[in-house]
């Protein structure tokens, strides 16, 4: 099966068709099945590389252009897709040889789609009109053992964990100065604590950036989207709001959303160190 493209996923840039597509009464058969190949990874001794193969059939005509891909269970984003046709109303398609550090291991949702809009028109005009919306079929596969799972599981969460420590100490920090001031009205005060704490937020941010970075997909996606949430709520609109409040001495317009942001960010600290309760932090370097 000729391999026409791959394309590597960033961020929330692709794998979101099935998520929209419109559901047939009766759509045309699909079927999938993976191969996953390892062998020893020549660049981390004593590591696997994986090479995973899709294949199944697929009621459609010949040289109807099918996505087959992968993304954890948990990670709505696939972390590589390519392309390949149906031939005799069969598919199989190979994606890209995968490094043992370029993705998290654990249990992983494979999926082949049917996207009308990638097909030429030939194509199409052989399908009736109500074999035409996107269509598509999964299966799941682990990749890695499942210590490698608990163990990458085990540095995820810790991470986590001290990044919420982190966030949390500014937060208390920030909220704890803000009402000494809603007393003090001590304006020069207010500054300097204010403005120290959005550039520590917003290094927490790029720390938070760059780690995801280090790997093409991100094991649990929901607390790293809850994480980097809460900390550009703070360091984007928290603190205006509280200088907005102390501006009209705590007594500000409607609009004042000081209530509104504490709670997003409370809220995301209380599902975060649930989440991270029984994880270890990373130590700290020495200096």
């Amino acid at each position: 099966m000729r391999l026409l493209a791959v394309m590597f996923a960033v961020a929330m840039a692709a794998g979101t068709a099935s998520a929209q597509a419109v559901e047939m009464k009766n759509p045309p058969k699909m079927t999938l099945s993976v191969v996953l190949k390892e062998k020893p990874d020549k660049n981390v001794p004593g590591k696997l590389t994986y090479t995973l193969t899709g294949s199944g059939e697929a009621a459609y005509p010949d040289g109807v252009n099918l996505q087959f891909g992968l993304h954890l269970k948990d990670d709505s984003n696939f972390i590589i897709r390519a392309q390949g046709y149906v031939t005799a109303g069969r598919f199989e398609i190979e994606l890209p040889e995968l490094g043992n550090k370029s993705l998290y291991h654990g249990m992983y949702t494979c999926q082949v789609d049917f996207d009308p809009e990638l097909q030429v028109s030939n194509v199409m005009n052989k399908l009736p009109a109500d074999k035409r919306g996107r269509n598509n079929a999964k299966c799941e596969q682990k990749i890695g053992t499942d210590a490698e799972i608990a163990e990458e599981l085990e540095e995820v969460l810790g991470f986590y964990k001290g990044e919420v420590a982190k966030l949390k100490g500014l937060y208390d920090a920030i909220k704890a100065e803000y009402e000494a001031q809603l007393v003090t009205k001590d304006k020069d005060k207010w500054r300097k604590v204010a403005s120290p704490a959005q550039d520590k937020l917003m290094d927490l941010d790029s720390e938070l950036a760059n780690w995801r970075k280090k790997r093409m997909n991100v094991m649990k996606q929901e607390l790293y989207e809850t994480l980097s949430g809460a900390i550009l709520t703070l360091k984007d609109f928290g603190i205006d709001a509280y200088t907005t409040q102390l501006a009209f001495e705590g007594k500000p317009p409607k609009e004042s959303a000081v209530a509104q942001h504490e709670e997003v960010v409370v809220s995301a600290l209380d599902k975060l160190q649930k989440a991270t309760a029984g994880a270890k932090a990373p130590e700290e370097p020495k200096k």
